[in-house]
């Protein structure tokens, strides 16, 4: 092929590539066009300035109108802020439900969950713990990712952990309201699948949203993983200021909000079912007195009837 190229005659080159693999497989055919153009031109030009052309005009000819292209980096497309962040923020996610979503399981199973709808916003307090170490922990990861991977992360960390604290408590109460009606934690923790599975898959960090179908990118909005991931790309590899996403960030807000409102609607009407429940059951619980027999004067036997006095003889 060199003989071939160094005595401008043409050569055929093959390229196998394998397809399973779309986006590294355009990269490498777009190097080897450009790669093959460099080479003939630098053969091309040459002679046809033995024409009387000069170097200007000869390149003119055989490369009229050229496309100049600048390739510069892209986040989406590099592994480390691809498939390593879908892995930690999806594995933040999932112990996230592992551990939320049987909270009034648990609470009903300890016969405790009566004592705690006593004040409606007691269910929200206890959301509180799961909202502070889950921010921690993705906060915290996110940070090593960057100090040590390589990771790209522009974003301000104190400013990121605003909808990060938006994300963790909505998460926790659309978990509740999933599992509330559970007799038991483990059949709390089999409805993950509900929250799991969709959110992951409607969140992008698989497959862009922008080839979802507008149903589906509807749907994926109910899921607070979603909205993560919107700021994620957003503000963590694009950089964008907090000025920029504050209307997401205020649909965000809002939508949390609609979520904690049904949860305390929620909570006030398992307080009046259990209310209900025990008001039906008062008149069967009346304490039962066990009546034991009673005697006669004449020392006979009778049950039910209260004891009669037994009196001494009187001495004559």
């Amino acid at each position: 092929m060199e003989a071939n190229h160094n005595r401008s005659l043409s050569s055929r080159v093959g390229l196998i590539l394998d397809n399973t693999n779309v986006q590294s497989i355009t990269l490498i055919r777009t190097a080897m066009q450009e790669i093959s153009v460099s080479e003939n031109m630098g053969l091309s030009v040459p002679a046809i300035m033995k024409t009387g052309m000069n170097a200007e005009q000869a390149q003119g000819a055989l490369n009229g109108i050229a496309l100049e292209v600048r390739s510069l980096f892209n986040p989406t497309n590099d592994y480390q802020n691809t498939s390593v962040l879908a892995f930690t923020c999806m594995f933040s996610f999932m112990m996230l439900n592992i551990n939320s979503l049987p909270l009034i399981a648990r609470l009903r199973v300890s016969k405790r969950l009566a004592a705690e709808l006593q004040n409606p916003f007691n269910i929200l307090l206890r959301i509180l713990p799961y909202t502070l170490f889950s921010t921690a922990g993705l906060i915290f990861s996110l940070g090593v990712l960057k100090m040590f991977g390589g990771s790209r992360f522009e974003a301000n960390p104190v400013l990121f952990i605003i909808p990060v604290v938006l994300y963790v408590f909505g998460t926790v109460c659309l978990n509740i309201l999933v599992a509330w009606g559970a007799a038991h934690p483990g059949v709390a923790i089999g409805r993950m699948v509900i929250v799991l599975m969709p959110a992951f898959v409607l969140s992008g960090a698989v497959l862009s949203r922008s080839l979802f179908p507008p149903l589906a990118i509807q749907i994926g909005d109910f899921f607070p993983f979603a909205w993560l991931y919107k700021f994620v790309r957003s503000m963590g590899l694009r950089g964008a200021p907090l000025q920029e996403m504050l209307p997401e960030l205020g649909s965000l807000l809002l939508y949390v909000g609609v979520l904690s409102m049904l949860v305390i609607a929620r909570a006030l009407w398992e307080k009046q079912k259990l209310a209900k429940n025990a008001t039906g059951d008062a008149p069967g619980m009346g304490a039962t007195h066990s009546v034991g027999p009673t005697s006669t004067p004449g020392g006979i036997s009778v049950q039910g009837g209260p004891p009669a006095p037994i009196h001494e003889p009187i001495k004559g």
